[in-house]
């Protein structure tokens, strides 16, 4: 057996080499149809965007508590439209409000793009790497959802002049993330939107807690990471929170004594209107 090594040795440089191939091959099926889109997509340049395909298909198929139907969604032609529309405008004649509403609604509508694709589906742990490898033309850019939401939304908002809860219209399609809205974020309505997104948000029990006889403060993760956009008004992600909460539910942040934690279970289901349960998770099994 051991004289056969020298022979497996000398072959080795060319079996890396060809797994090399193989993930470089991979990575661009994921990436070349997205650029030739983008070389032969004529670009627009617009002082203002109405995002009017993308709005009706959110009346029609998003719930007021932010539930979507996706089997519907998944059958309706005008998801495809709104994404080819996306690839022929871009944002950088618009105002700021403008910029935000533009990658707020590019991150939401390219999320459900993805879930349509891989639904049906129960979790967001089903996309696989979906959100992070697949690319999409965006007014000119190749750029995955992930990116969208790293290089474009997070610099955004984290302006000292930025409203810190615009943080919260952004949905990445499970019931963790803050419920979708049921229409396209327009600039007027923007800071409405977002104040009442970052409300129904940490009023839900499932994501902010105070356990008032243990003392406890609970969380969810997802505030721990957007804790330097948060911070802007000169809060901690658990003083953000607490400004947002009914006078009777919220802790004295001022009490040195109380425990501040984070859930430690994060509910990735699917926001589906069809397999929704109106209770998908109990507290106690977050706090576990």
């Amino acid at each position: 057996m051991l004289t056969k090594f020298p022979a497996l040795i000398k072959f080795f440089p060319f079996v890396m080499i060809a797994m090399g191939l193989i993930f470089m091959l991979m990575h661009a099926g994921r990436v070349i149809p997205a650029a030739i889109v983008s070389i032969v997509t004529p670009v627009q340049h617009p002082t203002r965007v109405t995002f009017d395909t993308y709005d009706k298909l959110l009346r029609k198929y998003v719930s007021a508590d932010g539930l979507v139907d996706y089997t519907g969604l998944k059958k309706d032609p005008r998801l495809g439209q709104a994404v080819k529309e996306l690839a022929r405008i871009a944002p950088d004649k618009l105002s700021y409000q403008g910029q935000v509403c533009y990658w707020i609604n590019a991150h939401n509508l390219l999320a459900l793009k993805v879930i349509c694709d891989r639904y049906p589906i129960k979790s967001t742990v089903s996309l696989d790497v979906d959100m992070s490898a697949r690319k999409f033309d965006v007014g000119g850019e190749v750029l995955s959802i992930q990116k969208i939401f790293r290089l474009k939304i997070f610099p955004l908002l984290k302006r000292s002049s930025a409203v810190p809860e615009k943080i919260f219209l952004v949905c990445t399609g499970s019931v963790s993330y803050p419920p979708l809205t049921d229409h396209a974020i327009e600039p007027d309505g923007l800071d409405a939107d977002a104040r009442a997104a970052a409300y129904k948000y940490i009023t839900n029990p499932r994501n902010v807690f105070f356990d008032n006889d243990r003392g406890i403060f609970y969380i969810a993760p997802l505030l721990k990471r957007y804790e330097p956009i948060l911070s802007q008004v000169g809060e901690t992600a658990h003083g953000f929170a607490a400004l947002y909460m009914p006078s009777d539910q919220a802790p004295d942040m001022t009490d040195i004594m109380i425990t501040k934690s984070f859930f430690k279970n994060v509910d990735l289901r699917l926001n589906d209107k069809a397999g929704f349960k109106s209770e998908p998770q109990v507290l106690d099994d977050l706090m576990r």
